[in-house]
């Protein structure tokens, strides 16, 4: 799809209409909302405008099935106007980001003839969507049915809004772009990999202290957060360069050479995405869900040529990375890359690798794509 010309910007044609999308069902739903309102008033003084309900736009756990369409539009819907004002950034330069790395190849904006039309953003945006608004349904319905819960709050809509999808673009950031550097108010600085766990923790101490429970925190962020990594790292298919080393499985999984599936690097393993004097408590569990969910079929498990394939794709891009960074960012964050290719260089080149499983993954030493102190900078 076309990108379209904006001063001296090329902006992506499905950024544009995400973010006209999220202006047209808030503006409908408001509209909605308070003709009702305006009609149930008369006979109901007490009425609030927060109490209306449209379940035609509005996901409603009881409703959906009469609704199905309220699965996918859930995240354009927003039902306030700081989240409609959050929205809208989010959004924009969320699937902006998306668009730009996973739909072209070039900074010209030409597309990727067999990547399809549609991308591969749409179909990403649209399986994280259903999927998190389905899961956040079953649980809500569990807790009414094991008593955690008041029947009526099936009843009640989710108004998630952008909060829907909002873990899935941060996701794909940590994935992209691990070793980039982010400096806020010149004094708070931290590494874009270490951004899912801020969000997180930021959502969990607002769901304690704020709402008292466990949501938003754990849904519908955390759902969301664990079906955009999990579709990332095991169905995802991805297209690679004739450079680049595709395994006899991963040619027997796809129907194309050109084709990967799923992303195995080490630096995408789900303990990743945690502190580092975390993770030796995580193995454990990061171990078992990966075993029972193989088990259970519902992915194919790694071996050591995916790993390492898939480590080569990530030194590519760390490259790349590092390429555009000779023309002008910060030495640090070169530095950052230049250590974290090592590492990926010499993991590569172990011949003494022991079987894939998650737990081999798991076993990483996060503190070595961590860069020492310069020593250059000691003397």
């Amino acid at each position: 799809m076309p990108r379209i010309k904006l001063g001296t910007h090329h902006v992506g044609c499905i950024s544009l209409i995400n973010l006209a999308l999220v202006i047209l069902f808030s503006s409908l739903g408001y509209y909605v909302r308070y003709q009702s309102y305006i009609g149930l008033k008369e006979s109901n003084e007490s009425l609030k405008f927060s109490d209306v309900v449209v379940p035609a736009i509005q996901l409603v756990p009881n409703h959906f099935v009469f609704y199905p369409w309220t699965l996918i539009i859930s995240p354009y819907v927003q039902t306030s106007p700081l989240q409609f004002l959050f929205a809208l950034p989010v959004m924009f330069f969320g699937t902006e980001y998306l668009e730009s790395n996973w739909n072209f190849d070039d900074a010209e904006g030409l597309r990727a003839p067999e990547k399809g039309i549609f991308g591969e953003l749409i179909r990403y945006l649209l399986i994280v969507t259903v999927t998190t608004n389905l899961i956040c349904i079953l649980f809500k319905s569990f807790a009414v049915v094991f008593g955690m819960s008041a029947a009526d709050s099936i009843a009640s809509p989710t108004n998630f809004g952008i909060f829907t999808i909002l873990m899935s673009f941060i996701v794909v950031v940590k994935q992209l772009s691990p070793e980039s550097n982010v400096k806020v108010f010149s004094f708070f600085r931290f590494r874009l990999k270490r951004l899912p766990f801020i969000v997180l923790s930021l959502a969990l101490v607002v769901s304690l202290v704020i709402f008292r429970s466990f949501s938003p925190f754990f849904m519908p962020l955390f759902v969301n957060f664990y079906i955009s990594w999990f579709y990332l790292r095991y169905y995802q298919i991805n297209h690679v360069g004739n450079i680049l080393p595709t395994t006899a499985s991963e040619s027997h999984t796809t129907s194309h050479s050109s084709t990967v599936r799923g992303d195995a690097s080490d630096t995408f393993a789900f303990i990743q995405f945690f502190p580092d004097n975390c993770h030796d408590y995580l193995k454990p569990i990061a171990r078992f869900f990966y075993h029972s969910s193989a088990f259970l079929g519902l992915f194919r498990p790694f071996n050591d040529d995916d790993i390492e394939s898939s480590n080569l794709r990530t030194i590519q891009r760390l490259n790349k990375s590092n390429a555009i960074d000779a023309n002008g960012s910060s030495g640090e964050s070169s530095r950052r890359k230049r250590i974290a290719l090592k590492v990926l260089e010499q993991k590569v080149g172990n011949t003494g690798a022991s079987p894939a499983s998650e737990s081999s993954i798991a076993n990483e030493n996060a503190n070595a794509i961590t860069p020492k102190r310069d020593q250059t900078a000691k003397k």
